[in-house]
């Protein structure tokens, strides 16, 4: 490994499961992987040195404090064998020690999940351990958004084993030992992190009630309202099984968020003309409700610029609209046609009812609007007789002179419309080379790219155009 690690021992007030009073953890300075291992005394640091080098490969360097049990010949011993620079912190200058922040992120962390999960204090160890594994597997901002593993050996890792469970989460596994009839197959226990060296990458450490590890990969939730094990409950109130809240989104958030989720909702009396944005053959497409279909529950939606029509039902449109309303704020574009009405609020102040490119209404404030588009808001003034009206003067001067305001409507009018999508036969075509890149970022290829490269390299083979220079005199005939 090209990198230095620092390590360090801390102690623990409880004996561990397992007998361990103490641990040895490692972290790469660069990556900020991190490796622990369970001690009974700190006598035993060489042979977890050892035991770091068989697993993942030995570091070109090892700072550590000065500390005997990390300095000693035993120690020194295995870093000459491996070639491994050794390297210690200043006396009394513990800071210095790059394993000293991680341990205190490691035990912080791990204080918080026991206290949250009411875990036993014996099992300190094991949650450290769960804690270690997480870490390695979280992109971090300092890494470029790459995970700790991924930095020190090259590899993304696979979070599917972290997300099955939360630490000491009751849990029902199989019981190996093969019951007879009519006992349940069915044992309990709580879930304590991944075996990472046995079995596939889903077999996890099991703690029973009277504190065995096993390595399992058949289990499930013990707390489960679709298919709850009474028989392995019994003598326990089965809500003690139930998650701490926001621990476990797969039990009782999924089942809370599909009756509170609010839907968008578009009355089907009132969807003709409704318009969205819908794929086609790898291709976003703008679609039009254009009439309901005899049996009500079906619609015909014209696509592109009409000449396709396609049949969808109530649900695919809210469907497709939801889609669209789970944009980022930068992905969205909204723009709309025209201003139907205006009103006065409570406070006095004019509001316009504009109407969107979705077909939404909505009635937004003048003074808003205005500053967004000036000259449709001074148009609607005129048409209307408002521009002599306070909140409306302030749009009488760019109607003063006519010749000026319709040039600066034709203006407007072009601008809306460079902005709106430009589709041929229901594709979207790019205006400009800088449009044709964001096509192709958007449909995740490069075919306006290729197909200008094309036209282009065609151009040159046939010569149509040659270089004569800068500053020179044309040709005869040009």
């Amino acid at each position: 490994m090209n990198e230095t690690f620092a390590t360090d021992t801390f102690y623990s007030s409880e004996k561990a499961l397992g007998g361990y009073t103490c641990a040895q953890l490692y972290v790469g300075k660069t990556s900020t992987f991190t490796e622990i291992f369970g001690m009974k005394s700190e006598n035993q640091m060489p042979e977890t040195l050892q035991d770091f080098i068989r697993q993942w490969g030995a570091p070109s360097g090892l700072l550590s404090d000065n500390a005997k049990a990390e300095t000693s010949k035993v120690v020194k011993d295995i870093l000459r064998l491996y070639c491994i620079k050794d390297m210690q912190s200043e006396a009394h200058h513990q800071h210095q020690n790059y394993a000293e922040r991680r341990i205190q992120e490691v035990k912080s962390t791990a204080n918080i999940i026991m206290d949250r999960v009411n875990a036993p204090m014996c099992l300190w160890y094991l949650c450290l351990k769960y804690v270690v594994q997480v870490l390695n597997h979280l992109a971090t901002p300092s890494l470029n958004n790459r995970t700790p593993i991924e930095k020190a050996f090259g590899v993304t890792p696979d979070i599917s084993g972290l997300l099955q469970y939360y630490f000491y989460q009751p849990v029902l596994f199989l019981d190996t030992n093969k019951p007879a009839f009519p006992k349940s197959k069915e044992l309990l226990g709580y879930w304590v992190g991944m075996a990472e060296n046995i079995g596939d990458a889903l077999t996890y450490w099991i703690i029973t009630p009277d504190f065995k590890l096993l390595a399992r990969s058949t289990l499930h939730p013990a707390y489960h309202p679709g298919h709850q094990n009474l028989c392995q409950a019994e003598g326990v109130d089965v809500e003690a099984f139930r998650p701490p809240l926001n621990a476990d989104a797969r039990v009782e958030d999924i089942i809370a968020s599909e009756k509170t989720r609010i839907f968008p909702t578009i009355d089907p009396n009132n969807i003709v003309g409704y318009q969205f944005i819908k794929n086609h053959n790898g291709f976003p497409h703008k679609a039009k409700v254009i009439e309901p279909m005899e049996d009500g529950t079906k619609y015909l939606v014209a696509l592109g610029d009409g000449e396709r029509e396609e049949i969808l039902t109530y649900n695919e449109i809210l469907n497709l609209v939801e889609a669209q309303l789970d944009e980022s704020e930068e992905e969205q574009a909204w723009a709309f046609e025209a201003i139907l009405d205006h009103r006065k609020n409570k406070k006095g102040k004019y509001e316009i009812l504009v109407l969107w490119t979705t077909g939404e209404q909505t009635w937004e404030a003048l003074a808003w609007i205005g500053e967004q588009d000036p000259i449709t808001v001074a148009l609607y003034g005129k048409e209307n007789n408002l521009l002599g009206k306070t909140g409306w003067k302030r749009f009488r001067r760019m109607v003063n002179q006519e010749k000026k305001f319709i040039r600066m409507l034709t203006q407007i009018n072009k601008a809306k419309s460079s902005n709106e999508p430009k589709m041929k036969f229901g594709i979207e075509v790019p205006r400009n080379f800088k449009d044709a890149i964001r096509i192709d970022e958007l449909n995740n290829n490069k075919l306006w790219q290729e197909a200008i490269k094309t036209e282009l390299d065609q151009i040159q083979s046939y010569n149509t155009f040659k270089d004569i220079g800068l500053n020179v005199k044309p040709p005869k005939g040009y």
